[in-house]
């Protein structure tokens, strides 16, 4: 992975001597760059006494070791300058997670070694832990949401794809996206506690008699200013439209229009017609929408957005296939795929 590289840790302090044996699992540390008085073990080491040293090295790679934010933001801010490659520490490891509070430290956008690629607003908050370990080519976009307790995501297989829109808010919640999958939440939603989507199985079936996979992956797709309650699941292939509630615990794979109640396992609408409000009711007791101080559910209803539950979806093979094609998979190559998925003979759906 990083065995043509100088590796360069940039701290040597107490956080890096901590983890010390994790870091050493995936590379040789040659050198060091850091306030030399407090480098533990200086003999194993190469130490540098100014950073532009670290110009003067053959393919340089800077780990950064730091604990502190800022110090985090200023060491990536001159790698960045400098085009030397960089990851920070926990990135290594992957133990918990890539965690948003580093994510952010080193400039919201990173991409790793397997081509996973992150983006994450600088006022998304520091809870949010992305693991990445099992997948390669991943995509996840990021904006200003805020979580309570903890949003943990997981990446699995490649090319899977996560988004989620500003304003949205979480508790407590965990999100599995597979290969070729994507899972997409819009603006100003609201997550509860203990509320998963995934958007596939994580192990195979298979039709008895013609012994043929039935549990293909599907898409997960949730509107703008949809409020999902308590220990709801949404699983492969549901879409929820604008405006939406999702009762405590729910369950649910379909597809849903906006301003929709659901309820139920599996999920049936029981109310239509509705517009929900952040205000909480233990302090805004009120009779009327145009009393509360979230409004949101009104400009999201009429700001005509084009979000991808109100259109008519593309078929999924047809979505494959260009994501293919666009990742230079030859018209063979896709052909093979297509007759392993759906045997000798692919028969299109009736319009």
């Amino acid at each position: 992975m990083l065995k043509d590289y100088s590796i360069v840790a940039w701290g040597g302090y107490q956080y890096f001597n901590e983890h010390i044996e994790l870091i050493r699992e995936k590379v040789k540390v040659e050198y060091i760059f850091g306030n030399l008085d407090y480098i533990k073990n200086k003999e194993d080491y190469k130490l540098l006494a100014d950073k532009e040293k670290i110009l003067e090295l053959k393919n340089p790679f800077v780990i950064i070791c730091l604990a502190s934010v800022s110090e985090v933001s200023m060491a990536a801010k001159w790698c960045r300058d400098k085009k030397i490659p960089y990851c920070h520490m926990e990135f290594l490891f992957n133990k918990n997670g890539l965690s948003s509070k580093y994510l952010k430290a080193v400039g919201g956008k990173y991409t790793d070694w397997n081509q996973n690629t992150i983006s994450i607003s600088q006022r998304a908050t520091d809870n949010i832990f992305i693991d990445v370990s099992n997948s390669k080519n991943a995509d996840i976009h990021i904006e200003n949401i805020s979580v309570k307790e903890r949003l943990k995501i997981k990446m699995l297989g490649h090319h899977g794809y996560l988004s989620i829109g500003e304003k949205t808010t979480v508790v407590f919640a965990f999100i599995v996206v597979n290969t070729y999958g994507k899972i997409i939440i819009g603006k100003d939603c609201m997550l509860a506690k203990a509320v998963s989507l995934m958007q596939s199985d994580q192990h195979l079936i298979f039709d008895r008699t013609t012994k043929k996979r039935i549990n293909y992956p599907k898409d997960i797709v949730v509107g703008n200013h949809v409020w999902i309650g308590r220990e709801v699941e949404l699983l492969a292939g549901a879409e929820i439209g604008d405006g939406c509630v999702c009762g405590a615990r729910t369950v649910t794979s379909g597809k849903f229009p906006t301003n929709a109640v659901l309820a139920g396992s599996p999920a049936k609408i029981i109310r239509e017609n509705v517009i929900w409000a952040r205000d909480l009711i233990e302090t805004s007791d009120f009779d009327s929408l145009e009393q509360c101080k979230d409004q949101n559910g009104v400009i999201y209803q009429n700001n005509n957005e084009n979000f991808p539950v109100n259109q008519k979806r593309k078929d999924p093979l047809e979505e494959m296939i260009i994501h293919l094609y666009q990742s230079g998979i030859t018209t063979v190559g896709i052909s093979k795929l297509i007759e392993k998925m759906y045997g000798q003979y692919y028969v299109p759906k009736e319009k």
